[in-house]
């Protein structure tokens, strides 16, 4: 990904400015079992600059692999999750569909979930 210094100054602008949720306390849920009995999806925003060099920067498909095949995470959920990021309000139908997204994990029977910005 770009850094802001090699931006146009309107993109640095826009940027600078788009509004950002601050979130009071960071969601955490502690697992509930060990990491290599565990079930982890993947979902993460989208900027295909970062994907473009390497898939692994802001979607570590390849490095979860690798955790599986050493025995120490359990498996991957049949589907990964991407949102789009830099959403703007109002975030219902994001809210909406990250209920969605969540119920389809629990029903993928899903321990964990990593997270990841782009």
């Amino acid at each position: 990904m770009p850094r802001l210094d090699q931006l146009s100054e309107m993109s640095r602008k826009t940027l600078l400015a788009h509004p950002v949720v601050d979130n009071e306390g960071s969601p955490w849920t502690a697992p509930r079992k060990p990491l290599r009995d565990s079930r982890l999806a993947l979902v993460t925003g989208f900027d295909r600059s970062g994907i473009q060099r390497d898939l692994n920067v802001v979607f570590p498909v390849d490095r979860m692999r690798e955790l599986v095949g050493a025995g120490e995470l359990g498996s991957l959920a049949a589907t990964f999750y991407s949102f789009m990021g830099a959403q703007y309000p109002p975030y219902g139908p994001l809210q909406e569909h990250a209920r969605e997204v969540g119920a389809l994990l629990r029903a993928d029977g899903v321990d964990i979930v990593f997270l990841t910005g782009a």
